[in-house]
C-alpha cells in the first residue's frame, strides 16, 4: 500500500513527536564507558543473558525509553529490558534518525 505525500509527512510528524516524548536518551556512550567497571559489566551481561536473542539479532545502540514505548516496541518484536525501573531498547539499526525507523513509524501510526 503506497502512502501519499501528505500521509508520509503526517507519519514523519507523528514519529518525531513520539521520539521527542518517549525516547529519553542514548545510553550507548555511557554504556561503553561504564563497561570498564567490573561490577557494572557483570550487571549488563546478566541483563542481556535474560533476553532471548536470535542469532541474527545485533544491537547497535542502547536507548533509555519510557515504559509505554518499551511495551510498544516489545509488541513489535524489538529487544527491550528493564533494570532498576529504567527501560532500555536495544536498537537494531543505526545511522538514521530514530523517527525514520520503520518500527517507530508503525507505532506512531497506531
Amino acid at each position: 500500500m503506497s502512502e501519499t505525500m501528505s500521509e508520509t509527512i503526517d507519519t514523519q510528524r507523528k514519529a518525531r513527536r513520539l521520539v521527542n516524548n518517549e525516547v529519553r536518551q542514548c545510553f550507548s556512550y555511557a554504556h561503553n564507558e561504564m563497561m570498564c567497571m567490573r561490577s557494572y559489566e557483570k550487571l549488563v551481561w546478566e541483563a542481556l543473558e535474560a533476553i532471548d536473542l536470535d542469532q541474527d539479532d545485533e544491537i547497535y545502540e542502547i536507548w533509555i525509553v519510557s515504559h509505554w514505548l518499551a511495551r510498544q516496541l516489545e509488541e513489535h518484536s524489538q529487544i527491550t529490558w528493564e533494570w532498576n525501573d529504567v527501560c532500555f531498547w536495544g536498537r537494531m539499526t543505526t545511522g538514521q534518525a530514530i523517527a525514520m525507523d520503520h518500527v517507530i513509524q508503525q507505532i506512531a501510526n497506531r
